[in-house]
Formats: C-alpha cells, sequence, structure tokens
C-alpha cells in the first residue's frame, strides 16, 4: 500500500491496522483496512508493521485475518528498548467476497504506535497465483 499514518495499538489489544492508499489495485478491492480480490483463488499475502519503543523481553504480533478470523500470525520478542517489525506471509484460499485484514497487538504494558510515514517496515499486500484454486 501507499503512505500509512501513524496509528496507535493499546497494549494487549487486537487491533485493525489502517492503511493509505494502495500503490497498486488492479481489483479496486482494498478499502481502507481491507483487501476483497473479488476472484476465488489462491493468493499469496504479505504483510508487516514496525512499533516504536518496545521495552526488553516484550512482544510484537503481527495477525493476517479472513473474514475476522486468525489465518497466519507471526511473534517477535524485542531484545532491547527498540523498534521492531513483525511480519508475516503465506498462500491462501480466497473466495470472491472473502477480504483479508492485518492486526496488530504488542504486550508494552502502555499503548504504542504503529509507524506511519513512508516506513519501509509497515507493508501490507498481495497478488494471485495463477493456475491454482
Amino acid at each position: 500500500g501507499g503512505e500509512k499514518a501513524t496509528q496507535a495499538v493499546a497494549t494487549g489489544t487486537d487491533t485493525e491496522i489502517t492503511w493509505g492508499s494502495p500503490d497498486y489495485d488492479t481489483s479496486s478491492g482494498f478499502a481502507s483496512n481491507r483487501w476483497t480480490p473479488g476472484i476465488q483463488a489462491r493468493y499469496f499475502i504479505y504483510c508487516g508493521g514496525v512499533v516504536d519503543g518496545l521495552d526488553d523481553a516484550k512482544s510484537l504480533y503481527c495477525q493476517m485475518r479472513r473474514n475476522g478470523v486468525l489465518l497466519l500470525t507471526s511473534q517477535v520478542h524485542s531484545g532491547t528498548d527498540s523498534s521492531i517489525t513483525s511480519f508475516c506471509s503465506g498462500m491462501v484460499q480466497l473466495g470472491p467476497s472473502d477480504y483479508v485484514s492485518i492486526f496488530m497487538s504488542h504486550n508494552h504494558g502502555s499503548d504504542r504506535n504503529v509507524v506511519g510515514g513512508t516506513n519501509p517496515g509497515c507493508f501490507f499486500g498481495g497478488f494471485r497465483v495463477s493456475g491454482m484454486l
């Protein structure tokens, strides 16, 4: 997607991430926080987000959901008070009205921001894999 605004994520709360205008949207299926490809097929979907200032031994979680139900997840632990990136990717089967959305959470103990701007660590995309159903 395109440039993302900074977004607060409360500690211990799965937060749906809102994205800026996409760089490419050939199916016209993107709407701020969800992508609906509109064609039944297998897709390779990828996403990631950067959160600043997580304390030592805290975790950042990235979740990919289909119609609000968890598909894929990843977890990253911070080694020092730092910015960390959590990302996940994989092949998923989507029907014509299925949508994919990205959630992030952490256990810092207070709100933290998913970094905004053009940070390359914040991304969400996907593409159809031809010849596979």
